[in-house]
């Protein structure tokens, strides 16, 4: 294939590198700033559609009720984990987790709130400025084929720069470039 051409993970990429063996969680991350409401009370923020495993790996802890989990992705629930500063702007100091909130005009319900945590860095946008809903929901809230970014952590973080070039090796094989191409794929490393 041609130097310089996009490379555009999908879902079945997350189930690849699951099955590498030296991946131990891996969850697709789909990015849309999208409105949303309580009552009348409305807001702009980041919709990040993402598995469960997400939360273990980025730390979004709950300062109240859960992150989204299995059941809500096997029952493709519209539920959605807000970030602290969102649930701020849209609950105040009322409670949220339980009630129903409208993200581009579907109905959402609130299965928990961040704690207001301190990020020192970041990409797309902070957390706390962020919501999260069930992956596989998406395709009822937006349109969108292609993965915006695949985040994974590997078993063993000393063999990191290893199990990076498999994964390099395993996206490429199933996507046509040169496994020596750092540029094919990019990394943003938290090891």
């Amino acid at each position: 294939e041609r130097a310089g051409r996009p490379i555009r993970l999908k879902e079945e990429d997350v189930a690849a590198l699951k099955e590498m063996g030296v991946i131990r969680y891996a969850s697709p991350e789909l990015v849309e700033r999208l409105p949303m409401t309580f009552g009348n009370k409305q807001t702009t923020a980041l919709v990040r559609g993402v598995a469960p495993e997400y939360g273990v790996m980025r730390a979004e802890t709950p300062e109240v009720g859960r992150f989204i989990n299995a059941e809500d992705m096997g029952q493709h629930r519209r539920a959605v984990f807000l970030g602290y500063e969102v649930a701020q702007k849209l609950f105040g100091n009322s409670p949220a987790v339980g009630q129903e909130i409208r993200i581009n005009g579907l109905t959402f319900e609130v299965v928990g709130v961040m704690v207001n945590k301190v990020q020192m860095s970041s990409y797309f946008s902070p957390d706390k400025y962020s919501v999260f809903i069930p992956y596989n929901t998406v395709k009822q809230v937006w349109n969108q084929e292609y993965l915006d970014t695949l985040v994974f952590q590997t078993v063993n973080p000393v063999m990191q720069e290893e199990i990076k070039r498999q994964v390099r090796a395993t996206l490429a094989a199933r996507h046509g470039f040169d496994p020596r191409d750092e540029r094919a794929i990019t990394f943003h490393d938290s090891v």
